[in-house]
């Protein structure tokens, strides 16, 4: 997404609600996490100042789980699917 200056990837397959929750905040884990609590132990700034901001970087991930997490339906099935040109997803429900 250029006009934002922001990497995004989509799936192109519906996922369960599990999936799609474990898929938007494994970025979050491995990139802003992982490299702080590396950072802590190692005793190195530069690390620990890297994972802060990649995970201030993915407060748009957790706001997508967040609201994800607060919606309720009474559909007996429902399958995610990220949005294939814009920022977020789709809940289709049946």
């Amino acid at each position: 997404m250029k006009q934002y200056l922001t990497h995004y990837c989509t799936c192109r397959v519906p996922l369960k609600k599990g999936q799609y929750i474990f898929g938007t905040l494994t970025p979050l884990v491995i990139l802003g996490i992982v490299p702080m609590v590396w950072g802590v132990l190692a005793g190195s700034f530069t690390l620990l100042f890297l994972g802060i901001i990649m995970t201030t970087s993915a407060a748009g991930d957790i706001l997508v789980v967040w609201n994800l997490l607060r919606y309720k339906s009474g559909a007996k099935t429902i399958v995610y699917m990220d949005h294939p040109t814009q920022a977020g997803g789709v809940i289709f429900e049946r």
